[in-house]
């Protein structure tokens, strides 16, 4: 991976402040799962968003067969994975995703935070 694709994260790591830090993760974390639904949104794979299919992460080992592989929660996320990964070495829209979150993240820190 170059440098220039993991610069935006290497910005977040160098900053030495945690509330900053926080703000900017959680920014990030809320623009890459808006990112991920639009993207299965958009593929032939969108039915993985019905509510039937949305199992949470925190939920699934509740699922009797979520040990074996045959887990419908298993084979969803593989179903997924393989969307997102087609998406992300064809195009740069995540790079661009992880790139705005950031950035909008230090703008937002630096207007209502540090004023």
């Amino acid at each position: 991976m170059s440098s220039k694709k993991i610069q935006i994260i290497q910005k977040i790591k160098e900053c030495d402040n945690d509330d900053f830090q926080y703000f900017a993760a959680f920014h990030l974390g809320n623009a890459i799962d808006l990112w991920v639904y639009n993207t299965l949104e958009k593929s032939a794979e969108s039915d993985l968003l019905q509510p039937q299919n949305r199992i949470p992460y925190y939920l699934a080992f509740l699922d009797d067969d979520f040990q074996t592989d045959n887990a419908l929660f298993h084979k969803n996320q593989t179903r997924a994975i393989k969307i997102l990964a087609q998406v992300i070495r064809s195009k740069n829209c995540f790079r661009i995703t992880v790139s705005s979150a950031v950035n909008r993240a230090v703008d937002m820190y630096d207007h209502y935070v540090t004023q």
